[in-house]
């Protein structure tokens, strides 16, 4: 039997919630409408277009090839923040450049973020809006007769980093094929060094694995030799836990205060100016630091405290890492080097949580300032359901069925 791979469209994404057993049938409703508002946002043809272009953040397990509660957190959240800032200044350049530049969605995602947390707080939002005609920054916010500018980027990774996170993502193209085309799902950790990894090969085994799979509905288990093992599965794991991977990272420090050195000398001319970056490593795991978890946040804290000194235009810098896996339900909040920067580890929704870092600038006169955005980011896990209150929408414990104890 010869199986056709299945057409990754919007249809696609909303039937694959139908099997999911972490929200209720109410939930599948809410995510429905969602990933239908998300495609009014994106157009008809925009998933067909990400599979044609490098790979994008969409097909992804953080959106279209996962079925647990982050995920459907993650949807229910974008579908809010459409509702909400839909009439904001800016929104029709902003879907347009959401649109046409595939690559601009991690960017947008950080600016519609920024957005909802300060819609919360009472602020009037732009977005790109044009700054005293000097240039045009990302988020522009208005309360009063106070401001705030706000430049949002995605940190540009180091070579060794780039490499092995490009051949993560080769690598994720063949699992994500064999998943699509035989509804199959691959579990299991790959050993040694990624980039090595024979993709072709690799490809051709778990296609076998697959359909045998899918035939017998069993697992099968598919051996790497030194790369480890991979175990080949007819349906999702119960758990959520699928492949892994290492990823091997250079100079963090120097790569993370360049950064922020260059979007401050860009932002000259604007104030009070706010760096919010999207970082695409994890602050906790940082390998070449050399030291305690524990340090890391304060050690990247004092290096972009420094780095700021030069810049008294910029009233801070915002980092957050992406969403990862955890069994502690317990926040961490941490004010550190005498008030000047904080960092959290917020949970998520069920077992989720993040971790993010605010670094203030050099000004005194943007103290206040600082308050705000410790106040966002140590918030952040609430949004949802104050934005659900705001739409009218079902609140969270209807949707979401009682997340499983570890």
């Amino acid at each position: 039997m010869t199986l056709e791979p299945r057409v990754i469209d919007w249809d696609y994404w909303t039937d694959g919630w139908n099997s999911a057993t972490c929200v209720t049938p109410l939930g599948k409703s809410q995510v429905d409408a969602s990933i239908a508002r998300i495609a009014s946002l994106l157009g008809t043809d925009y998933l067909q277009r990400c599979q044609q272009s490098p790979p994008h953040e969409l097909l992804s397990m953080e959106w279209i090839f996962n079925k647990t509660a982050d995920v459907a957190c993650r949807i229910l959240t974008f579908s809010a923040q459409i509702e909400l800032l839909q009439k904001v200044k800016g929104w029709s350049k902003f879907q347009r450049d959401l649109r046409n530049d595939l690559g601009h969605f991690d960017h947008a995602m950080v600016q519609l973020e920024v957005a909802g947390f300060a819609l919360r707080d009472g602020w009037e939002v732009s977005l790109e809006p044009d700054t005293h005609g000097q240039r045009s920054t990302d988020v522009s916010l208005k309360r009063g007769d106070e401001e705030m500018f706000v430049e949002v980027k995605g940190f540009r990774l180091d070579a060794t980093t780039t490499r092995y996170l490009s051949a993560g993502r080769r690598l994720e193209d063949v699992l994500f094929q064999v998943a699509y085309e035989f509804g199959a799902w691959t579990k299991g950790h790959l050993v040694g060094d990624v980039t090595k990894v024979n993709l072709t090969d690799l490809s051709a085994r778990l296609r076998l694995a697959a359909a045998e799979a899918v035939a017998s509905h069993s697992d099968v288990l598919v051996d790497l030799g030194p790369h480890g093992e991979l175990v080949v599965t007819s349906g999702p794991p119960e758990n959520g836990l699928l492949h892994s991977y290492e990823i091997q990272h250079a100079d963090e420090l120097s790569r993370i205060s360049a950064q922020v050195h260059e979007k401050a000398e860009q932002g000259r001319g604007v104030e009070p100016l706010w760096l919010r970056f999207n970082e695409s490593s994890r602050f906790w795991g940082l390998a070449t630091l050399g030291v305690k978890p524990e340090k890391v946040h304060e050690i990247i804290a004092g290096r972009i405290v420094d780095e700021l000194r030069g810049f008294p235009h910029v009233a801070g810098a915002v980092l957050s890492a992406p969403p990862l896996f955890s069994t502690n339900s317990a926040p961490i909040e941490i004010e550190t080097m005498k008030g000047q920067a904080w960092s959290f580890v917020n949970l998520q929704y069920q077992h989720q949580y993040r971790e993010s870092l605010m670094a203030r600038g050099s000004n005194g006169s943007f103290d206040q300032q600082s308050g705000y955005w410790v106040n966002w980011y140590r918030n952040e896990s609430t949004w949802l359901s104050w934005a659900h209150q705001q739409l009218g929408l079902p609140d969270l414990e209807s949707i979401f069925e009682a997340p499983e104890s570890f």
